[in-house]
């Protein structure tokens, strides 16, 4: 014991003061039960959790940072050249594992903020659109150890995690007070997705984004409202106890038209 306790000793001075956003994928344990009979929904969670993995999914997220090439003009940092300094400016560290994703960033940071906020939007996209999946999350911002592939501990880790498991409830990302402000100061003048909730939390979700994004560029919602409709159905003949979860998009949706917002 006396052994441990040296070592968290010596240990402690190297927590960081980091951004970190915890999510879990909301009906996962029924997605596994299908899986069982059906190829195609086995298939499709392996590949994209395998796709998905840390360290792929680090690169992924900064494969998506404009960067500015040799000739002066933005481009995707496609190239493998391009990634590596996206990496190194903006830096952000991922963990995956089962059903649930860890991302995390040095807080002080502010490009790194914004891309974790955009890498959130990102992978709720990519499980609504692509599986069918909804999920929740917590962010918050303190001490916390997150390495790639390595030690992922520390209070802020804690408080995403109770945030997501606690208070997040329905698919949406609540921000400790303290963490949306901070993304509100990297913000500056531009525009957030982040919003207060019924229940008084600072969260976003699918529809805060897509509204924000079609303030930017204009765009149907046909698709978004048909996958929802789907994905009702499919809660709705499997495992209806969790029919408000998908219930609560969309009355947020429906509040979204009802205020005249396209």
């Amino acid at each position: 014991m006396s052994q441990v306790h040296s070592f968290g000793q010596e240990k402690a001075s190297f927590y960081e003061e980091r951004l970190i956003c915890f999510i879990d994928l909301l009906g996962f344990k029924d997605a596994i039960n299908v899986s069982k009979k059906d190829t195609q929904v086995f298939a499709a969670l392996y590949e994209a959790l395998d796709e998905l993995k840390g360290e792929r999914l680090v690169s992924l997220l900064h494969g998506s940072v404009p960067v500015i090439t040799e000739n002066g003009e933005w481009s995707s940092a496609r190239a493998a050249e391009a990634v590596c300094i996206a990496r190194e400016h903006w830096p952000l560290v991922a963990t995956q594992f089962s059903d649930s994703f860890v991302i995390s960033c040095p807080a002080e940071n502010s490009g790194s903020c914004l891309l974790l906020l955009k890498s959130i939007d990102w992978l709720q996209n990519i499980f609504f659109s692509h599986l069918g999946m909804l999920m929740r999350g917590g962010v918050s911002k303190g001490q916390l150890i997150h390495e790639q592939g390595g030690p992922l501990f520390g209070p802020a880790m804690n408080s995403a995690y109770t945030l997501e498991s606690v208070g997040a409830i329905y698919p949406r990302i609540l921000f400790e007070y303290e963490a949306a402000e901070h993304i509100g100061n990297a913000l500056g003048s531009s525009p957030s997705p982040i919003f207060t909730t019924f229940d008084g939390h600072q969260a976003l979700d699918l529809i805060s984004c897509l509204a924000l994004k079609n303030k930017q560029k204009p765009q149907s919602w046909d698709a978004f409202n048909e996958q929802l409709s789907k994905i009702e159905q499919d809660i709705l003949d499997n495992c209806a106890t969790a029919l408000p979860k998908v219930r609560y998009l969309r009355d947020r949706l429906n509040q979204h038209w009802q205020s005249g917002q396209s």
